[in-house]
């Protein structure tokens, strides 16, 4: 049985503003100083098990001197998920800590990024553990300088840094509820290898010494929540 559901809309802003400024929470929207427009048409659709949208976000800025006018996207992605597992792929957020409040390593602040992503739509129930939920996502961020050093010296090096991350997430009671995340910016001092991922996200005790010279450049964040 495969119901099938479309959704269109069309969300309109309107600003005014002294300076320049970055939106909070308005997915890395900058406003220029003067009058700032912003048309987001969505256009969607969905099954029992597919579903896909796309919102490109259309910008007017105006100042004293100049018209600019870009079209970038919030969401462009497609889902297919079961009961039990999801797999999404697209240009897309997260929002990973422990309330709509407030985040720890992944928020709305920043623009969306390509990636791949893992989860379970409906929690598992695992004893112990409660009600479990994971995700696991993969993408590449903008393209930038980085510098580093090896075993030959100084390096740099202009490129797209890999951007992976983990969370897992436990429901113990409708009272108490933990969750555990990691992302990381990484790369390999010449090429990537599948040890360099593996260390990047499951650590040796030797991988600090070893970052610094040899192993994978890497950049972790790591947050526990409680709520």
């Amino acid at each position: 049985d495969i119901s099938l559901k479309s959704v269109k809309n069309v969300t309109t802003k309107g600003f005014y503003t002294d300076v320049n400024v970055e939106r909070e929470n308005d997915f890395g929207d900058s406003l220029e100083k003067g009058w700032n427009l912003r048309f987001i048409p969505s256009f969607g659709m969905s099954t029992n098990i597919l579903a896909a949208n796309i919102a490109p976000r259309i910008s007017i800025d105006k100042n004293a001197e100049e018209r600019d006018e870009k079209i970038d996207f919030l969401h462009t992605y497609l889902k297919i998920e079961s009961e039990f597992i999801g797999i999404e792929a697209g240009k897309t957020s997260g929002w990973w800590g422990p309330g709509r409040n407030g985040a720890w390593l992944l928020t709305n602040n920043a623009a969306p990024f390509t990636m791949i992503r893992l989860y379970n739509p409906l929690p598992y129930s695992i004893a112990y553990l409660g009600a479990f939920k994971f995700n696991i996502f993969y993408g590449r961020t903008s393209e930038q300088i980085i510098n580093f050093n090896d075993l030959n010296g100084r390096r740099t090096k202009k490129e797209r840094p890999h951007f992976g991350g983990i969370r897992l997430n436990s429901g113990f009671s409708s009272s108490f509820e933990a969750g555990a995340s990691m992302t990381a910016m990484f790369s390999g001092r010449n090429s990537l290898s599948a040890s360099d991922v593996k260390e990047v996200f499951f650590p040796k005790n030797s991988a600090v010494n070893r970052e610094g010279t040899e192993g994978p450049i890497t950049d972790r964040i790591a947050s526990i929540d409680l709520v």
